[in-house]
């Protein structure tokens, strides 16, 4: 299934790598991998958004399921307040 990042989830994404190097990046693309691969693995979070946790990280992947691709539409660090996180996907 083809995978689709919007800009703001790319640029984070991007920005955290740059931040944390290559242990990261590696430990993404195998999240990435195991959502493109069975898109219902990660939990349902709220409303439309799965979240899939990066391994052994603070960060997770939040993405829908819309015409057959799968669109993230945020990369996050989890040490936020709840509340931030929903309101930055739209929930709040």
């Amino acid at each position: 299934m083809e995978i689709n990042l919007l800009w703001g989830a790319q640029n984070d994404l991007l920005e955290a790598c740059r931040r944390f190097g290559e242990p990261l990046h590696e430990k993404i693309d195998r999240a990435l991998d195991l959502i493109r691969e069975n898109s219902e693995l990660a939990p349902l979070y709220k409303g439309q958004y799965h979240r899939k946790v990066v391994f052994r990280s603070c960060f997770a992947l939040y993405d829908t399921v819309e015409g057959g691709r799968i669109i993230v539409g945020a990369f996050l660090d989890q040490r936020q307040d709840p509340k931030l996180i929903d309101r930055w996907l739209g929930l709040e």
